[in-house]
């Protein structure tokens, strides 16, 4: 009985950097990428300065005194706002033009809160490109680690069928019996179903990979460290909202303040329209604001010319009683949420670490034995060119060295595992 060996697919290599790249494309990674560029236009529309908008209104007159006996006996007065013609419509155009220069009132907060809100959805996209990388890193390590057992399944089959033919040969010369046969032709099956588990867990390693980066190219591989430095994605998730309860706090005692606005209108009147200029400003925001009313028609004539008005406006409920006290609570309640946070992520940290270094202890261990059964394959084979041992022998020690090698792989591929759980956590990609 001779072995079969089956042929491993042609492994394709690309750079880390190109392999990192081509996963910009994963889904998650397309919606976080859209999310932070939403977040970035609106940002930029509350960040811009000029504001302006246009009314324009029709009012129609159903019910009109006529004007008074007098101005038919007294002409003079046909132009005054007494006997002045009132037409069966009025029509009004306003337009206005704010400049909000300042983060103040509503204008700064809702600057503030656009700001906080890019930085949370670029938190999250940092956080699933993280969490992509090491995805598709481990992915390519379990491809090589399948290759690694479908090529350590296939010389356990070899030697399998070795075990099995010198079985045969010992039954033939009556040195086994037939339960020896039989036991290594189940031996030989156990390592056929092996090599078949192989095959399929390769295949299922690269769907993976091929759904990661859009390809199978293997990436070269290096050891994943920790990072230097890092906080937390929780820890600054925490921040950003103990920061927008603060916000809401001094926008709520902002708006508590009694608002006081004042305006300027100059109006310019004669018989066929009136135009009205000027400019206004509120204590909420400090925005000044250029305004234009036109009207086309002709109405009757206004003596006043020049206008100034002075505004104040006080709202007081039960609410504005409780509002101070209320943001005073949500703050304190995210200022407490952010210390548990901390103490919860310094301890899921310090479990991270301590796995990392776990692994990396048994990684070093693994390579001292993947070293010796090495050179125990290297004496075997000297072994048996000088007919010490038999071939079987022989090959059973390049299996056990090909174990200690997988074993040694398996160690690898749970380092950088554990070194991608860290980076994930800390919402800190590769290369950034």
């Amino acid at each position: 009985m001779t072995a079969t060996t089956t042929a491993l697919p042609a492994v394709s290599t690309v750079s880390l950097p190109d392999f990192l790249l081509r996963l910009q494309q994963y889904p998650s990674l397309v919606q976080a990428r859209l999310a932070v560029e939403a977040a970035q236009k609106q940002l930029d529309a509350a960040n811009f300065v000029l504001s302006a908008s246009v009314s324009a209104s029709s009012s129609t007159y159903l019910n009109v005194d006529p004007a008074p006996n007098v101005c038919t006996t007294m002409p003079v007065l046909a132009y005054t706002n007494l006997c002045a013609p009132i037409p069966g419509s009025l029509q009004t155009l306003n337009a206005t033009l704010r400049a909000s220069p300042l983060n103040v009132g509503d204008v700064g907060a809702s600057r503030e809160q656009a700001r906080l809100n890019l930085e949370l959805s670029r938190i999250g996209y940092r956080a699933a490109l993280a969490s992509v990388q090491t995805q598709a890193l481990t992915a390519a390590q379990r491809v090589q680690l399948a290759d690694n057992s479908q090529k350590l399944a296939q010389q356990a089959v070899d030697a399998a069928i070795m075990a099995l033919s010198a079985a045969q040969g010992r039954v033939a010369g009556g040195g086994a019996t037939s339960n020896d046969l039989a036991q290594a032709q189940i031996a030989m099956q156990q390592a056929q179903n092996a090599l078949t588990q192989a095959q399929e867990n390769a295949t299922l390693a690269r769907a993976t990979l091929q759904d990661l980066s859009g390809n199978t190219a293997l990436p070269n591989l290096e050891s994943l460290t920790l990072p230097a430095t890092g906080k937390p994605a929780s820890v600054q998730q925490a921040e950003v909202a103990l920061t927008r309860a603060q916000v809401v706090a001094r926008q709520t005692n902002w708006n508590s303040l009694p608002a006081v606005q004042a305006s300027y209108m100059h109006y310019s009147n004669n018989t066929t329209n009136t135009l009205g200029v000027g400019a206004s400003i509120d204590s909420k925001t400090l925005s000044p604001a250029l305004n234009v009313t036109y009207t086309p028609q002709n109405i009757p004539l206004n003596r006043v010319h020049d206008q100034i008005t002075l505004a104040a406006r006080f709202d007081f409920s039960g609410s504005t009683v409780t509002a101070h006290a209320l943001s005073q609570n949500q703050i304190q309640q995210a200022q407490a949420t952010l210390e548990a946070t901390q103490r919860q992520a310094q301890l899921q940290l310090e479990g991270l670490n301590l796995a990392y270094q776990q692994a990396y202890r048994q990684l070093a261990l693994s390579r001292q034995s993947q070293q010796l059964a090495q050179q125990q394959a290297s004496d075997a084979l000297k072994r048996r060119d000088l007919g010490l041992i038999s071939p079987l022998e022989a090959a059973q020690a390049q299996v056990s060295a090909y174990q200690a090698q997988l074993n040694a792989d398996q160690a690898a591929l749970a380092l950088s595992d554990a070194a991608g759980k860290v980076y994930t956590f800390l919402a800190l990609p590769l290369g950034m």
